[in-house]
């Protein structure tokens, strides 16, 4: 049986100013708990914290009594890259100072997500690990958008929901000006990385493409 959970509404401050969050914690736990930052989809350009109700952040956290954190960043219509990144790993970084009084085990921290939350997913494990201020011990990507190139299960898809046009244009969105050139970071397209030393071991619920099948 699920644990029965708790739901508010939390605000930060970030380099843009505050940000919303939905934080699920469970009523009853034998703390501390994970603590695992979620990261919602919509293609970097649709999408709010809100979401977490329909997503496995909020299944993790009734089936195992996770702390879980969703940020609501600021969407790439209004505020490209790096506006997500930088989000939520300010939000990353409030649930670790914070792990205390939210009953959260700083020695089992998660980062997960879908779809652009995915790609954020190891984009902020990325950029975590390169900072070193906060350890993560496991990453969630689900079908996540990983590479602004298109790739064997990107190129030429034409499914209704998400499909190759589609992608490109949350792609083009997102990273803005820097689309098509070499200059794009690894920070925003995390298949860019070629060192995989010090990141958190992956689990994936489907291959590590950028559009699902």
């Amino acid at each position: 049986m699920g644990k029965d959970l708790s739901s508010r509404v939390v605000r930060i401050d970030t380099q843009a100013g505050k940000m919303r969050m939905r934080v699920l914690q469970p009523k009853e736990a034998d703390i501390p708990v994970p603590g695992i930052l979620w990261i919602h989809g919509g293609g970097y350009m649709l999408g709010g914290a809100y979401m977490v109700d329909m997503s496995c952040g909020k299944m993790l956290a009734e089936e195992y009594g996770a702390v879980v954190v969703c940020p609501n960043y600021r969407l790439a219509g209004t505020a490209p890259y790096p506006a997500a990144l930088e989000d939520c790993y300010a939000a990353l970084a409030w649930m670790y100072a914070h792990a205390d009084e939210l009953g959260v085990d700083r020695g089992r921290i998660v980062v997960g997500g879908e779809s652009a939350g995915g790609g954020l997913t190891a984009a902020v494990c990325l950029y975590a690990r390169d900072k070193g201020e906060v350890p993560v011990t496991l990453q969630l990507p689900l079908y996540p958008m990983l590479d602004s190139e298109d790739t064997a299960s990107s190129a030429d898809n034409h499914g209704k929901v998400w499909n190759t046009r589609r992608n490109h244009w949350g792609w083009k969105h997102y990273l803005g000006d820097l689309y098509g050139t070499d200059e794009v970071s690894k920070y925003a397209s995390p298949a860019r990385e070629t060192d995989s030393s010090g990141i958190p071991h992956k689990r994936a619920c489907s291959p590590a493409g950028d559009v699902p099948s």
